[in-house]
């Protein structure tokens, strides 16, 4: 048997190792592409892919420093995104990372100043709001104003469908004339009427149109002219208008002239008057409010709705003393 020197025994060695470097170093090409390949495919690169590609095992890829630093790389360029190319170098490479990074910064900086431009926008509208309550709620008590206005528009004054209603129903009136209202009314009762702004049923208007063509135009107009001194009086709340007035009108009131009550009663009254508001039993009303009827002041006790002649008031005031 033959024995090696210890000399020759080291050059065996040397020998397979340099022989073992160069073909590492002819598989550098190889796994070059590999790994182009891979990151072209889009196929994840691990080492276990590499080495079973490349023929060799995983942990010649891990022992070689050359190999280990290729596929380290690969793998972390292809986690970045980055296109794995066998041209760059890490300088390269790395160049391009920063430039990617400063692309993005320069992008989100643009990015970031919309975004304040928007915010000082939305910050003037914020500013705003409050003015704009203001506003709306301003608008929404002209809004509900007006709506009452209209559902007291409505309940006091008689609508288009009622009136044209009325013509077509009205039958044995007056011819019409220049000074006739459509109605069949004279103009000036039609507006006394309507600045009563008391709602005119269609019975009410039927006696007023009797009274008109029975008693004349005057009875009517101091009638309705009665009703609205009696209503305008101080202290005076009338529940039902509508009834009111048709008690006027069929009771033919008369406005409060004083001229026409003698002297010697107006005396007898004023003095009665004055008695019967100090004990509660009427109340007080300035005389001048009062109506005329049938050439009689009329007043209203404090225990009726209703109006009654002064006289037999006083009487009825004397019965409870």
């Amino acid at each position: 048997m033959r024995v090696l020197s210890e000399n020759h025994r080291a050059k065996i060695s040397k020998g397979g190792k340099e022989a073992g470097a160069r073909k590492a170093e002819n598989r550098l090409p190889q796994l070059e592409q590999i790994l182009a390949s891979l990151e072209a495919s889009g196929t994840k690169i691990t080492f276990s892919e590499v080495a079973l590609q490349l023929g060799v095992a995983r942990n010649t890829l891990n022992n070689h420093k050359k190999y280990r630093e290729l596929v380290e790389n690969a793998i972390e360029n292809q986690k970045k995104g980055i296109i794995y190319n066998e041209s760059k170098s890490k300088s390269e490479i790395f160049n391009d990372e920063v430039n990617s990074l400063r692309a993005r910064l320069k992008q989100l900086l643009q990015e970031n100043q919309t975004l304040k431009q928007q915010n000082k926008v939305l910050a003037a509208a914020a500013a705003q709001l409050p003015q704009k309550q203001r506003t709306i709620e301003r608008l929404e008590q002209q809004l509900t104003a007006l709506q009452s206005q209209i559902t007291t528009d409505k309940r006091e004054g008689s609508t288009l469908s009622e009136y044209h209603s009325f013509r077509e129903t009205q039958s044995n009136l007056l011819p019409q004339g220049e000074n006739t209202h459509p109605s069949n009314l004279p103009v000036k009762v039609e507006e006394a009427l309507r600045e009563t702004r008391v709602t005119i049923s269609k019975s009410l208007r039927q006696l007023i149109q009797q009274t008109f063509r029975e008693k004349g135009e005057s009875v009517v107009l101091d009638a309705i002219a009665a009703f609205v001194q009696y209503r305008s009086g101080e202290g005076i709340v009338i529940n039902n208008p509508g009834g009111a007035l048709r008690q006027a009108i069929k009771e033919l009131w008369k406005p409060n002239v004083p001229e026409t009550v003698n002297i010697s009663a107006q005396e007898e009254f004023e003095e009665w008057y004055a008695e019967a508001i100090a004990q509660g039993f009427c109340s007080d009303i300035p005389m001048n409010y009062l109506p005329v009827i049938n050439q009689e002041l009329h007043i209203r006790p404090a225990s009726s709705p209703h109006l009654i002649p002064w006289r037999e008031a006083k009487q009825q005031m004397s019965n409870q003393v």
